[in-house]
């Protein structure tokens, strides 16, 4: 089976972050909602529970605020460099226009799909290859799909890294990172830096594993 690294994308980028609380007054976010909207392309304004507020739009764009915790995240149709500006961007903006300094993350996620070849490639690619060694009767009738998860160590932080097939296109391999870091990080080029480091990871170590380990 050959692999090529080239048709690995990233399709998402979202953050989490925890911050010291801060009031959401309704007549502030309106403001800000009106400063933003055409730049991030949101459309939608909703009200949540406990005085939170989503941002949203078609393009799959949304900024979620709460009191202690933010959440910017985005679909990515140019690949990771489009979803780290758009994301990092208005997460920023929100941080900035809201007062709040010091943030931690509690969630920073890439999602990518790899096009393989053949339509049950990435069952095979985990099934023959990838845990080939691990013992898989119970994909024998064929229907069956596997995946694997793995909790790594990645600079300060931890990596959960997700590989699975995609159920409703088997010939695509599903990737999801998430990355934590508990401690502060000194504001969002910090966390940005990270994101970077989880998309080498991606790119490096992990694509590395999967090529060596794919079945001929």
């Amino acid at each position: 089976m050959r692999l090529d690294p080239e048709l690995l994308r990233v399709e998402f980028v979202g953050v989490t972050v925890r911050h010291d609380a801060h009031e959401l007054a309704r007549d502030e976010v309106a403001a800000f909602f009106s400063a933003i909207s055409d730049r991030y392309g949101f459309d939608r304004l909703e009200l949540l529970g406990e005085g939170g507020v989503s941002m949203s739009g078609d393009g799959g764009a949304e900024l979620v605020l709460r009191g202690d915790q933010t959440t910017s995240c985005s679909v990515t149709g140019l690949g990771y460099l489009e979803g780290r500006e758009r994301v990092g961007d208005a997460l920023a903006e929100a941080l900035e226009r809201f007062g709040t300094n010091e943030i931690s993350i509690e969630d920073l996620t890439l999602v990518a799909t790899w096009d393989l070849d053949g339509p049950d490639a990435a069952r095979r690619l985990l099934a023959d290859g990838l845990l080939s060694a691990g013992g898989t009767e119970l994909l024998e009738d064929g229907d069956a799909s596997v995946g694997i998860r793995v909790w790594r160590r990645l600079g300060a932080g931890t990596l959960e890294c997700s590989i699975e097939p995609v159920h409703a296109e088997p010939s695509k391999l599903y990737v999801r990172l998430v990355y934590a870091e508990p401690e502060p990080v000194a504001d969002v080029a910090g966390l940005l830096e990270r994101a970077d480091e989880v998309r080498e990871f991606l790119h490096g170590p992990l694509t590395e594993f999967v090529c060596d380990r794919a079945p001929s």
